[in-house]
């Protein structure tokens, strides 16, 4: 046997063979659809490749009228909607089950339960809008913007309604504001049955089962779980047994209605906060629910737990292993599968051998490596394509582009045209790659692997352009396993590279190179404010772009001025203030790292070590030390700090890149110097793909 064998051999539920250990949980890229209303090739295509990987292949829940009417804030707008009583859309839909079956998987549909309007699971008011994100608003410093100028805990931006439209009134699925009534016992049995119709349809027409979400204390049944929502006192509240009595109850009424092969899974957070469910809580529901649900997905107790970032997780101890642990030593007649953080196969095969965990529930692991199982079977788990945690998977931000993209996997989007986009190449080149960042590696790797020999020139001794800097900071620890990752694949295929050599285009034109790419980079940006340059152009005494701090901070003073409030300027503040100086970000804007990615992100520079923050101000000068501002009412001052660094973007290398221009037939550039907005992981390693794949 392999070295995997626990995760792909296969487990029975019933008379139902699951072929592997692997669950794709409902995570489709959140804007793979598009106006089409039938299930497009984009889906199509993307869950046929994770069909090759999981057994279960759960897709989310497809209809809702309101959908892309752009009244949902934030990813809200992501899930696919159709009408399916249009019997082409039900069509597709049965076409999507036959393919999900046409790998060996199982097609499960994702369900939530959310009251009626007007009600909850007890009486009072719904629920409010979650919190903003900028920490805590200041009232002692003047030069903090109150809320409703869109400071610290200020409200949202209000979306925009097509003309003629009202805002929505607060409620609905959330259970958002107003006062709601206790649902009763004869609505509940209304959802029961209503549930159970329901998955008697998905069943017709080829799915083999739903997956519930119970989680995160917002659908209707999460809230009957959780003591911290549901305060009744008849027998729907109080103990576990009484709590999850509802919630069962639609479980078995999909089993007396489906039959008892048609799967039921439970995805439930297993640990919340103090108030919330205890380990002890989920350990009793596994039991009671033996024989009415045959898995639980065990999940984080809110959802940027079960999101976890670099910030919030340890790559050893995933947050829900605990839980899952304790449900599998009590005995409970269930399968257990954990999820948030478990894509390293090593670790998966040890835990499942020990008897931790039944099965791996994941979402970014399929997206980030279509070949995962494929490596497994082949015994090269460490060619598995590492999931840095960056969520924009999840959408880039609340307030679009809505595109579905991923930082390591540059076909998602457009796996489905890849092979219309990109002929196979006609012969091996010879291809002279300028710069060793995640652009010029990934470069490599690829036209490698389309049978071309990559040289790569890299004028540092070491591999990995600005990534190098997560080297140093401990919270970007996925960013440092990408590097290395993408290192040894290009150690693997023979790749030629050079350290510590300058390419000039004269060299390049003598070695003959059918093809340069050029893969130099951006450098750092330094705005027009006076006091940051010397004379001669060079940068000030004690003040530092952010790349020369990471590896260097014992060049800082105890005081640290970061001019700049991007997701750059942020994280050299967070690495700064970790070794215990005091630093203070200054931003134009109304928040922090407002380009950041929101979805379940929960950037911890607002507010994380104890960052300062000077928002809605604009830094006009820098003496030394000190940096004169203005604020948000147009007073000017001055504060005094011991270094300054200075954030203000990057400059693509243009001009650089262009003088490799005729160095050989054949010219491209890819990455940042390309001139791609924002420099990003992202959009390094997908020009990267794409220049390498016309070659």
């Amino acid at each position: 046997m392999g070295k995997y064998e626990n995760i792909l051999k296969p487990i029975k539920i019933g008379n139902v063979v699951l072929k592997n250990r692997l669950i794709s949980s409902n995570a489709l890229p959140h804007f793979l659809q598009g106006p089409e209303t039938w299930v497009n090739d984009p889906i199509m295509v993307f869950q046929a490749n994770v069909a090759k990987n999981a057994a279960i292949v759960t897709i989310g829940h497809w209809f809702d009228p309101d959908q892309h009417s752009g009244k949902h804030h934030g990813d809200g707008c992501h899930f696919p909607s159709f009408d399916i009583s249009d019997p082409s859309v039900e069509n597709s839909l049965a076409l999507y089950c036959d393919i999900i079956h046409m790998y060996g998987a199982k097609a499960t549909m994702s369900m939530i339960t959310f009251a009626p309007n007007g009600y909850d699971v007890c009486e009072g008011m719904g629920g409010g809008m979650p919190p903003m994100m900028g920490g805590a608003y200041d009232p002692t410093d003047e030069d903090s913007p109150p809320p409703m100028m869109g400071g610290p805990g200020g409200p949202p931006p209000m979306m925009d309604l097509p003309e003629g439209e009202e805002m929505p009134p607060m409620g609905g699925p959330m259970g958002m504001g107003g006062p709601v009534k206790a649902i009763t016992p004869e609505l509940m049995q209304n959802i029961v049955d209503e549930v159970a119709k329901e998955c008697k349809y998905w069943k017709s027409i080829g799915f083999d089962g739903v997956s519930f979400h119970m989680a995160y204390q917002a659908p209707l049944t999460a809230k009957f779980l959780s003591p911290a929502t549901n305060k009744r006192t008849d027998e729907y509240g109080g103990s576990m047994e009484n709590r999850a009595r509802f919630p069962l109850a639609i479980c078995q009424g999909v089993k007396d209605a489906c039959g008892q092969d048609f799967i039921v899974e439970v995805l439930m957070s297993g640990q919340e906060a103090e108030g919330g469910i205890t380990i002890e809580d989920t350990v009793e529901f596994a039991k009671l629910a033996e024989g009415k649900v045959d898995i639980l997905q065990i999940r984080g107790g809110d959802g940027d737990e079960a999101h976890p970032t670099t910030f919030n997780s340890v790559k050893e101890e995933p947050v829900t292993l605990k839980v899952a642990e304790a449900v599998k030593k009590s005995g409970a007649k269930i399968i257990v599968a954990p999820i948030g953080g478990y894509q390293y196969p090593d670790l998966v095969e040890k835990w499942i051998s020990e008897g931790k965990m039944d099965m791996m529930a994941s979402g970014r692991t399929f997206v980030c490596d279509p070949e995962y199982t494929k490596k497994l079977t082949e015994d090269r788990g460490e060619d598995v394509v590492p999931c840095i945690r960056c969520n924009k998977c999840h959408g880039l931000s609340n307030d679009g582009p809505w595109i579905s993209v991923c930082s390591v996997n540059p076909k998602v989007g457009v796996d489905h045209i890849a092979e219309r986009l990109f002929a196979p190449a006609n012969r091996s080149k010879k291809v002279a790659i300028i710069g060793g960042g995640p652009a010029g590696l990934y470069a490599a790797m690829t036209l490698a692997d389309r049978g071309h020999t990559p040289i790569v020139f890299e004028k540092k001794k070491v591999l990995g352009g600005q990534l190098i800097h997560a080297d140093y900071a401990g919270f970007k620890w996925t960013l440092k396993e990408f590097k290395d990752w993408a290192i040894r694949q290009c150690e693997k295929r023979s790749v030629e590279i050079r350290l510590g050599v300058e390419a000039t285009p004269d060299m390049i034109k003598a070695k003959d190179f059918d093809t340069v790419l050029v893969c130099t980079g951006a450098e750092a940006n330094i705005p027009d404010i006076p006091g940051l340059k010397k004379d001669d152009g060079t940068l000030a005494d004690g003040v530092f772009v952010p790349l020369s701090v990471f590896g260097n901070v014992e060049k800082l003073g105890k005081r640290v001025a970061v001019i700049g409030g991007s997701e750059i300027g942020c994280e050299t503040g967070m690495y700064v203030a970790e070794s215990g100086r005091e630093v203070t970000v200054f931003t134009r804007q109304n928040q922090l790292a407002p380009s950041a990615q929101r979805v379940h992100y929960g950037l911890p520079a607002l507010g994380y070590h104890g960052l300062k923050q000077k928002l809605c101000c604009t830094t006009v000068a820098v003496d030394g030390g000190k940096v004169t501002y203005v604020n948000y009412k147009g007073m000017e001052k001055t504060l005094e700090f011991d270094s300054v660094i200075i954030s203000g973007g990057e400059n693509p290398r243009y001009e650089q890149a262009l003088t490799f221009y005729g160095s050989a037939p054949e010219f491209a550039i890819a990455g940042d110097c390309a001139g791609n907005g924002e420099g990003t992981l992202q959009k390094a390693v997908r020009s990267a793909w794409a220049a390498a794949m016309r070659i």
